[in-house]
């Protein structure tokens, strides 16, 4: 697949004024923090789709059901086989997730996403 380049922030990414775009492992890591960003039901068009954010507001957070809500979320990407979570981590109310998929590719994919 192919998309327009991002960063981290979700900002475009330019180089000589023109758009750049992200192929292969990379335009699917791209497109995972994406869906990882994205709350369950917000997007109309397809309202399945995106992270379950159950238990990731207020107090006493169980890391566990976190843990198993964001590997839910990356396996519906469809080039995704295997998907595990090693690190979650709360800090000032900011959630660090390290994560890691295989590809229907054989690629695979570690990556840490801002919740």
């Amino acid at each position: 697949m192919i998309d327009i380049k991002t960063t981290a922030d979700g900002d475009l990414v330019f180089a000589d004024d023109d758009l750049q775009t992200a192929t292969g492992a990379e335009e699917a890591e791209q497109s995972l923090s994406f869906l990882l960003r994205t709350r369950k039901g917000e997007l109309f068009y397809d309202a399945g789709s995106g992270l379950d954010q159950t238990g990731l507001f207020g107090r006493g957070y169980d890391t566990q059901q976190i843990a198993a809500n964001i590997v839910d979320c990356l396996q519906q990407d469809s080039r995704v086989l295997t998907a595990a979570v090693s690190k979650t981590e709360v800090k000032d109310r900011t959630l660090y997730v390290s994560f890691s998929c295989t590809l229907d590719s054989g690629e695979n994919i570690e990556s840490e996403v801002i919740l």
